[in-house]
C-alpha cells in the first residue's frame, strides 16, 4: 500500500477552514434528524427509531478531519471528555479561540466518535456554534503559524 504524503499543519488547518464559508451559509445545516411515523399492522405496531441524515457537505467535513488527521486513533476520548478541559473547549468562546492545534486534534476526535456512537450528536454542535468556532479558530491558526 502507498504512503500518504505527510501534510504540514498549515495544510491540515486549510483543509478544515475552508468548511467556514459554507457553516456560515444562511439556511444551511448539518443534517436533519428523521421521524418515521409508527405503522400498525394486524401482527404489530412498527416503531422506526429516528435518526439523523447527514448533508453531504456534512460529509466531505467528516472525511476530511479524518483524512487530515484531526481525529486520533488511539486517545481515550470518552475520559477526556470528561476533563475541565474537554468542557472549557466545548463552550464555542474564550477558551476555544485560543485552543491550540493539540486541543483542537482532542476536541474534533470527541465529536466525530460522539457521532459515530450518538447518531446526531455533530448536529448538536453544529446548531450550538461549536462546529463554526472550531473550523474559524483553525482558519485563525493559520495566519498565526505564518
Amino acid at each position: 500500500m502507498a504512503r500518504r504524503p505527510d501534510l504540514g499543519l498549515h495544510d491540515r488547518l486549510a483543509g478544515m477552514a475552508k468548511f467556514v464559508a459554507l457553516f456560515e451559509k444562511r439556511g444551511f445545516s448539518l443534517a436533519r434528524m428523521i421521524s418515521p411515523p409508527t405503522r400498525e399492522t394486524p401482527e404489530a405496531i412498527i416503531f422506526t427509531a429516528p435518526y439523523c441524515e447527514l448533508d453531504p457537505d456534512a460529509q466531505r467535513f467528516i472525511e476530511e478531519a479524518y483524512r487530515l488527521r484531526w481525529v486520533l486513533p488511539g486517545f481515550d476520548w470518552s475520559a477526556w471528555s470528561k476533563t475541565a478541559e474537554a468542557h472549557a473547549l466545548q463552550n464555542p468562546g474564550e477558551t476555544l479561540t485560543l485552543a491550540s492545534p493539540q486541543q483542537l486534534e482532542k476536541l474534533v476526535t470527541m465529536l466525530m466518535r460522539q457521532e459515530h456512537w450518538s447518531e446526531g450528536s455533530l448536529l448538536e454542535a453544529f446548531n450550538a456554534g461549536l462546529l463554526i468556532a472550531i473550523v474559524k479558530r483553525m482558519a485563525t491558526l493559520i495566519n498565526e503559524i505564518r
